[in-house]
């Protein structure tokens, strides 16, 4: 075997991680980029491209034409160290099943982590270079003198696999991970899950991912809640993100122990060679909790879970299990309860549990009896209604549970309730609030509510749904303003529609012409930016023109000319070099902006000032010839729309058409374009203001208001 195997394969997401660029982005390199390196692997619909071509075509390939996407730096780490190991193992795909292969990328790390130092390193990567690996490690963690863990962590059981395909792909591994820092292997282990779970899909998301949006949240709020917590456990752990995440965040990691749960053995185990990879103390059983406690004397000062929803009660589970005894047996066909006590039920006296559950959970009908036990015993401290979007593998809205023990010296009197189910995940700002633990405290308009226990528990359905008891009182006085409000405004508007002009028909004669024809005639420019233009570090946010979703305060996207430029002009800045670079870029008022793609869409610019970003064209027309909202008009219309065909392909900005026809009947028409559009604004209005008294009308009868 060699001892330097060559580079490796990658695929074009691959690509996208090794270049800092979006997937999109390679996708056009291949389509557009003649000298892009041809694929030597793979399928048509996933083809494989050598590693050392695509380096040598991306340190080539001038700086200013990648537009790379901003990273963390944590997500750069991960990369780098992923794309070490993942296109060797590249080359055994179809061979090697993914799962399979991940396996032994995941024993290697660990092999070599627990080698380090000793004379096993070399015995180990001696066998692994003669494909032996599967029986070395099998040999180290057979020997008496064998720490456990080779057995935990390294031993492979090939199953129905061959050996060999396992020990070759061993034997293309242990060098690459050989030269690796032991402190990048954590993040070549989670680079290699990223990738495992995102061809698994779903089914592989449901034990967890790294990066996970619902394990952020529980690892915050734990740490929040127990700052000073040495014991951590999470019964459902799938691959450990919620633990590892809690251990990173915490101040005591060096006396802070993990424990874990989970079902399925393959995940635990990568649970256990996480942790271990990470530097985590941690112990990880594997079985079913709910039909029998691996940890019964466990107590720990945090406890996480985001359980499986709306499971059955496993067949045999006891009846008489001491954790049904806190509120009551589960109902047979949903889980989920249980998994509540089962947190409670190994909380140390001042710990406290977050739990992920559906939604539902809070308020349905068949736990109503479980869930008044809970609040009389005190057990519930908070419950916060979460966003949609924060599980990838689930559209099902989620409710997480701050849970804490009964019989305390201090009495619960009270539950809090949060509604931050408006946040968005994809939000940055929205997803520092949710992965704080302090959701309201980071944001004040979420809505919240402390209430009484002596209020909860009169509610015969006894619903716990944040939504329930964090809606605002109701304003009688508010509902008839609305009401009066509204009347006026549609009293407005049939009055407009009443005195609006009338549509006059404007007769023209036209000759069809192209861009291309009038820029040849030179009564239209189209005007193409001077140079790159320079940025700002003002109050403006300096972003770079060319990013396509760009929003600084001076620069037009595409979605701005889609949804319509502000009718007010922007805010002036003082000037300075940045304003001298770009000025022959600025627009100037009467300019026309232009967007194609799908469809065209065109505006005129009525301030000036404006910085045209990527994929926005500046078209200048002569005043002489041209009413500029006339030719905006006739570029917005039907006949320049491709997305009427059907066709995806952008349309060629010089091939679109403007029927030419006199100045004075341009102005005419636009005229009788306005009127018009007026009056399907005031239509709209008119119909807001019919929703907003029918909306006013059932509110006040559903609250005794007279209006």
């Amino acid at each position: 075997m060699q001892d330097e195997p060559d580079s490796g394969l990658l695929a074009p997401s691959d690509i996208a991680d090794l270049a800092g660029v979006s997937r999109a982005a390679v996708s056009n390199w291949r389509r557009r980029e003649s000298e892009f390196p041809e694929p030597v692997g793979g399928t048509k619909a996933n083809p494989l491209f050598n590693r050392e071509e695509v380096e040598n075509w991306l340190k080539a390939r001038p700086p200013q034409k990648r537009r790379t996407q901003k990273i963390s730096a944590e997500v750069a780490e991960r990369v780098a160290a992923g794309l070490e190991i993942w296109p060797v193992m590249n080359r055994f795909r179809g061979e090697i099943p993914i799962t399979a292969m991940a396996t032994v990328a995941l024993s290697v790390l660990c092999a070599r982590k627990l080698a380090a130092g000793s004379d096993r390193q070399k015995t180990l990567r001696h066998d692994a270079q003669q494909g032996r690996y599967v029986q070395s490690a099998e040999s180290i963690a057979n020997a008496e003198d064998a720490d456990p863990r080779w057995r935990e962590l390294v031993a492979i059981d090939p199953g129905q696999l061959p050996s060999d395909s396992l020990d070759r792909l061993a034997a293309e591994l242990y060098p690459v991970v050989a030269r690796m820092d032991v402190e990048d292997m954590a993040n070549a282990a989670d680079y290699i899950l990223e990738r495992l779970i995102a061809t698994e899909g779903r089914t592989a998301g449901e034990h967890g991912a790294v990066q996970s949006g619902i394990a952020e949240v529980l690892a915050a709020t734990a740490t929040a809640e127990t700052p000073t917590a040495t014991i951590a456990y999470d019964p459902a752990c799938g691959i450990g993100e919620a633990l590892i995440r809690f251990w990173e965040k915490s101040p005591h990691r060096d006396r802070l122990h993990l424990y874990g749960s989970e079902k399925n053995e393959e995940y635990a185990r990568i649970c256990r060679q996480r942790c271990y990879l990470y530097g985590a103390t941690a112990t990880v059983e594997s079985g079913d909790v709910l039909l029998k406690d691996p940890v019964p004397d466990l107590k720990a000062d945090a406890v996480m879970a985001e359980p499986p929803f709306a499971m059955e009660m496993p067949p045999g589970f006891s009846l008489a299990d001491s954790r049904w005894a806190l509120a009551g047996l589960p109902p047979k066909a949903n889980a989920d309860t249980a998994w509540i006590q089962h947190v409670i039920a190994h909380l140390q006296s001042d710990g406290r549990g977050v739990v992920v559950t559906a939604l539902g959970v809070t308020s349905a009908p068949g736990s109503a009896a479980i869930r008044r036990q809970l609040i009389q015993q005190g057990c519930i401290q908070t419950v916060v209604a979460l966003p949609r979007k924060l599980l990838t593998h689930t559209p099902v809205q989620t409710a997480l549970w701050i849970l804490r023990t009964p019989n305390r010296a201090e009495p619960a009197e009270s539950v809090r309730f949060v509604d931050a189910s408006h946040l968005d995940p994809g939000r940055a700002a929205d997803l520092r609030i949710l992965q704080s633990g302090n959701w309201a405290q980071d944001n004040p308009e979420t809505p919240t509510a402390q209430v009484t226990v002596e209020e909860i528990l009169p509610d015969e359905q006894l619903r716990l749904d944040p939504r329930h008891w964090t809606r605002p009182a109701i304003d009688p006085g508010e509902i008839a303003d609305r009401y009066r409000s509204a009347v006026d405004a549609l009293d407005r508007a049939i009055q407009s529609i009443k005195t609006a002009p009338a549509i006059r028909t404007v007769d023209a004669t036209a000759h069809i012409s192209t861009i291309r024809e009038l820029e040849k005639q030179g009564v239209l420019r189209i005007v193409r930016r001077l140079k790159t233009p320079v940025h700002r570090d003002d109050d403006r946010g300096g972003r770079n023109p060319d990013d396509p979703d760009a929003t600084d305060s001076w620069v037009i996207t595409r979605r701005m000319i889609r949804h319509g430029l502000p009718r007010t002009p922007h805010p002036a800045p003082a000037p300075g070099p940045a304003d001298e670079e770009n000025a022959g870029n600025l627009t100037e008022p009467g300019d026309i902006l232009v967007t194609t793609g799908g469809y065209v869409r065109a505006v005129v610019d009525e301030t000036g000032g404006w910085l045209p970003g990527v994929g926005v064209f500046r078209l200048v027309v002569d005043r002489q010839h041209f009413q500029p909202h006339y030719v905006a008009a006739c570029l917005n219309s039907s006949w320049n729309q491709v997305a009427e065909t059907g066709s995806t392909i952008p349309a060629m900005l010089r091939d679109l058409e403007i029927p030419l026809i006199p100045l004075d009947d341009q102005t005419r028409l636009v005229t009788q374009i306005t009127h018009a559009r007026d009056i399907a604004d005031t239509g709209r209005r008119l119909t807001e203001a019919a929703d907003q008294i029918t909306a006013a009308q059932l509110d006040a009868i559903r609250h005794d208001v007279h209006l």
